[in-house]
């Protein structure tokens, strides 16, 4: 009970701050004759997430083998199967060499979510058609991210799911190069992203893909409006330095490009040179800290 308890902490407070220091002494092949084979589960399962989530997937895969073994026998309910047939599913997607095994722990995750866990569902289904479109199965694609939207559909007030799920619509549609489909479930992920006001960055992304995807369409003025409110975001509610300039950077790149379409070199040059300029500063900044640094510890 004690092992369990500690552990149960940690699982807590990794949780909550993703900074917890209890595995750096917590050993637990030391406990193992002390746990039941059902605790002994949770914990190896939950090892299990904290490495791969860390992208330790070494540490990962051993403690996943032991919790795919248990979920194999006769002992482990449908809910203990569904979610580690979906953790193991995203681990072997992670994987290069194993990615054609993720496939079928997918399916059957998705057999064994309670028809009334739509939130389950329609994250497991997300997960599934990202996975169809990196192996460019784009029909599979499709099918799967549909079926997660007709969830959406179902449920507005699933507004993290939502704005998920419409976001990957928008990028395997641009990849199949279904612009007009892409633009709408790109433009509805920026809807719920008003919601998502601890996300700034997310919503940059947004409006930058958008801007791409209307340039693609053709629509120079449609795109320079995603990319000034992008601008315009970046300036209000960016507290994080490097990741201001960084996404800066994006949105210049992106107005250069258009401008060279449209023929005003000039104005295009200026753009990217902007953009370099902001890159040197980025790296003489990283010089200096790493300098500094070196200074502290020696």
């Amino acid at each position: 009970r004690r092992v369990l308890f500690r552990s149960i902490s940690a699982i807590l407070e990794y949780h909550l701050n993703k900074n917890s220091d209890f595995f750096k002494s917590f050993n637990l092949d030391l406990y193992t004759k002390s746990l039941s084979e059902k605790s002994f589960f949770y914990v190896n399962s939950f090892m299990a997430y904290y490495y791969f989530d860390n992208q330790n997937y070494e540490r990962a895969e051993s403690y996943l083998k032991y919790s795919l073994k248990y979920v194999e026998s006769e002992k482990a309910d449908n809910y203990d199967k569904m979610c580690i047939y979906s953790l193991t599913a995203y681990f072997l997607k992670n994987q290069d060499i194993f990615i054609s095994g993720a496939e079928t722990y997918f399916i059957e995750a998705l057999k064994l979510i309670k028809n009334n866990d739509d939130l389950a569902k329609i994250s497991l289904l997300n997960s599934f058609a990202y996975y169809y479109h990196n192996i460019e199965k784009r029909e599979e694609a499709i099918e799967t991210i549909n079926e997660a939207l007709e969830l959406i559909n179902k449920n507005p007030l699933l507004t993290i799911s939502a704005f998920t799920s419409y976001k990957n619509a928008g990028i395997i549609y641009t990849t199949i190069g279904d612009f007009d489909k892409a633009k709408i479930y790109f433009s509805r992920a920026l809807e719920c992203s008003t919601n998502l006001d601890d996300n700034p960055e997310e919503k940059v992304k947004l409006l930058n893909t958008l801007g791409y995807v209307e340039f693609l369409k053709g629509d120079f003025s449609k795109a320079f409006e995603n990319y000034d409110k992008a601008m315009t975001l970046l300036c209000e509610k960016y507290s994080n330095t490097r990741k201001f300039l960084d996404e800066t950077v994006k949105t210049l790149d992106n107005i250069s490009n258009i401008l060279k379409f449209m023929g005003n070199i000039d104005k295009s040059i200026e753009s990217l040179s902007f953009g370099k300029d902001i890159l040197e500063r980025i790296n003489s900044v990283n010089k200096v800290n790493e300098v500094h640094n070196l200074r502290k510890l020696y």
